[in-house]
């Protein structure tokens, strides 16, 4: 089984998300989501999903700052943190071999899952990313800024220039990425790190032995939109 979703916060407004997960092309999965403090129609619509297709909705509150575009902050960062360990902890709670974690902004084609899983299956010690672009308004076009990076020297960068199909090396992934159970067993977590919370959990993971790969022509959309 692959447990899918991830935390949701005030995405009333991309309703797509969840049609979009409910139509990935895998028998064995379950849903799962942590609604955190949102101010707007998210947990009745995904207390709505969960009546129709049987996934797991909590609801909780986590203090701090929350991460609205253009603020990024070593305190929203933690917060988020805070928010995605909880998710890991639930996650837990299930049987489930691996985890599909997929921001809420994000829309994956039905594919996406059996592709992701054809590369995590060949190596154990591999977390494995579908690439989206990070920039609004724009597509991947083997330089603009995606989900994934790499170190350079001291640095983590986006890669400067990357092809725009196959799989590649890479030192973080984030925003869509498919998770052996057996990473989070062996203690990675998120934290605050100054680029991102994602960053912290890769950085963890590469100390662990796990490795980070980006299938690159993944067809998701960023839906970077707020209204």
């Amino acid at each position: 089984m692959i447990v899918i979703g991830g935390p949701v916060r005030n995405r009333a407004w991309n309703p797509e998300y969840l049609k979009a997960l409910r139509d990935l092309d895998y028998p064995d999965k379950a849903f799962l989501f942590l609604e955190n403090d949102s101010t707007d129609a998210t947990l009745s619509i995904l207390r709505q999903f969960a009546s129709e297709w049987g996934a797991r909705v909590v609801s909780e509150s986590f203090p701090g700052p929350g991460h609205h575009r253009g603020e990024y902050n070593t305190d929203s960062y933690a917060r988020l943190a805070a928010v995605r360990n909880r998710f890991v902890e639930l996650f837990l709670e299930s049987d489930a071999e691996y985890l599909f974690s997929v921001d809420s902004d994000v829309i994956v084609p039905p594919d996406i899952l059996t592709r992701l899983l054809a590369i995590a299956e060949r190596d154990e010690k591999v977390i494995v990313g579908a690439a989206i672009c990070n920039v609004a308004g724009c597509q991947l076009d083997g330089r603009v800024a995606g989900n994934f990076m790499i170190k350079k020297a001291d640095q983590i960068i986006h890669p400067p220039k990357y092809p725009l199909a196959g799989v590649i090396d890479v030192d973080v992934i984030g925003a869509c990425y498919l998770i052996p159970r057996q990473v989070f067993e062996n203690g990675v977590r998120y934290g605050a790190h100054m680029q991102g919370e994602d960053i912290a959990f890769c950085l963890v993971a590469s100390d662990k032995g796990y490795r980070m790969k980006v299938l690159l022509d993944s067809n998701c959309e960023h839906r970077m939109e707020e209204r």
